[in-house]
């Protein structure tokens, strides 16, 4: 159901979908309808992909990049599986220049190591945005824990949080 929903969004054809009538959908909070949002923009999938599945809530998720033409944005969708049917899509996007993980000279700091925009080899320019190097995430400043779904067979949870920066 995942896949074949993220086909079709990448396909710009809501008819693809197994989308139940009454289907909703947000993108960072706000209710867009298909063939709007991600519909119209996103192009394909990016090389590096994580699918989480909980059959028991009925629930799948997926976190990663995908294109929008040649730019990228960071990624997760929360799929909600009724009657073999998806009723639910909440999408939460970060594109660059735009708030989130992955603005323009961000700097990622995981367990007081600085992952991004550290200075290149040999004192070069800072290089790698917030998506760059995008690997085992670990913050020690979360609010808003919530715990969507768990994946028991690869023992993972997705998990959303709200990451407090100083």
């Amino acid at each position: 159901m995942l896949d074949s929903y993220l086909s079709a969004v990448a396909r710009h054809d809501a008819t693809a979908a197994p989308l139940m009538v009454g289907f909703r959908q947000t993108e960072n909070a706000v209710l867009v309808r298909p063939p709007n949002g991600l519909w119209k923009t996103m192009t394909a999938l990016g090389a590096v992909q994580r699918r989480y599945l909980d059959p028991v809530t009925g629930q799948a998720a997926f976190f990663r990049i995908v294109d929008e033409g040649s730019d990228k944005a960071v990624v997760t969708v929360r799929l909600k599986i009724d009657d073999r049917k998806i009723s639910e899509a909440e999408w939460i996007v970060a594109r660059k220049g735009e708030w989130g993980p992955n603005g323009p000279g961000c700097t990622r700091v995981e367990n007081g190591t600085v992952m991004t925009n550290r200075p290149g080899r040999n004192g070069g320019p800072p290089s790698g945005d917030c998506a760059a190097g995008l690997t085992n995430f670990n913050a020690s400043i979360v609010a808003g824990r919530r715990y969507p779904l768990v994946d028991e067979d690869a023992q993972e949870m997705f998990v959303r949080v709200v990451i407090f920066t100083l």
